[in-house]
């Protein structure tokens, strides 16, 4: 370094022009002997003076790497999440609150406006193809205690049997030849090994402990069809009747009046003009 600075500070060239050799001759001719015969060069050294100030505009205004602006990209997207999740998270509850509220304040209803709207058919008992028919045979079911068995003509050519669970309230020879009504249009099932073909209608008190037959109108004829004024589709299939349960949802409004007049809610069981009825008023 010595030899090197003796070189350079003995040649005409100006080396003030080139700072980092004027710091260098500086610094080596600052640390020689004092004892040296070379003479002392005097060196016109750049001042620089920082300002921290300064320094802290800069950093501020340097543009931003990519990597700093896929930082600032992550922290914004991460930011926007949150910010979305939050929305939503009060957004659903508002909205649970408000239908709470809704529900909450719903005024109430009474039971007949809120209770499912019939259908036309599930309304309609001419769906039930109910016939005048005549008892010709009937005898004691030799498997059951409940049921007599019996032959009735309805008006097709040939009779129909049907077991009906009267035994308790009728002995065989007290109905046997009467006109009575018969519900045609049921399914046929067995009955204790008996096959039934349809159903004698009867009214009953409320713990069915009295049980009495509807009687068609005095002046009917076997095969006669009983009628609901007001109602005026035709019968519906066995299976039709059946799989819908038409029987089952009409049955409830079944009933006699004050009269003993049998009814279907307010429509009468008529006959022409005369109607159907039983020796049972106020029954079901």
């Amino acid at each position: 370094d010595f030899v090197l600075f003796v070189a350079l500070t003995n040649r005409n060239t100006d080396i003030n022009n080139f700072t980092s050799i004027v710091r260098w001759s500086d610094l080596i001719q600052n640390l020689s002997d004092p004892s040296s015969n070379i003479t002392e060069k005097v060196f016109n050294k750049p001042v620089l003076v920082f300002s921290l100030a300064q320094k802290a505009v800069v950093n501020e205004t340097k543009a931003p790497t990519n990597e700093t602006t896929q930082i600032v990209k992550d922290v914004v997207s991460k930011e926007e999440i949150k910010s979305s999740n939050e929305e939503n998270k009060k957004s659903k509850e508002k909205s649970s609150k408000s239908e709470k509220l809704t529900k909450e304040d719903k005024p109430e209803t009474n039971n007949e406006s809120s209770a499912p709207v019939e259908s036309t058919e599930d309304a309609d008992p001419s769906k039930l193809d109910i016939r005048v028919g005549k008892i010709v045979k009937c005898w004691d079911h030799p498997e059951s205690d409940k049921l007599l068995c019996e032959e009735i003509d309805i008006g097709e050519g040939s009779v129909r049997t049907i077991a009906s669970g009267l035994r308790a309230h009728y002995s065989a020879n007290d109905i046997e030849g009467k006109l009575v009504v018969v519900l045609a249009n049921l399914k046929e099932r067995p009955m204790a090994g008996f096959k039934s073909q349809g159903m004698v209608l009867c009214a009953c008190n409320e713990d069915r402990s009295v049980v009495k037959l509807l009687q068609p109108p005095a002046n009917s004829k076997i095969g006669d069809r009983i009628l609901f004024p007001g109602f005026n589709s035709e019968p519906a299939a066995p299976n039709q009747v059946a799989k819908k349960k038409i029987f089952e949802k009409l049955a409830p409004k079944l009933r006699t009046d004050e009269n003993g007049i049998a009814k279907w809610g307010n429509s009468s069981f008529t006959i022409g003009e005369e109607v159907c009825s039983a020796p049972l008023p106020n029954a079901v």
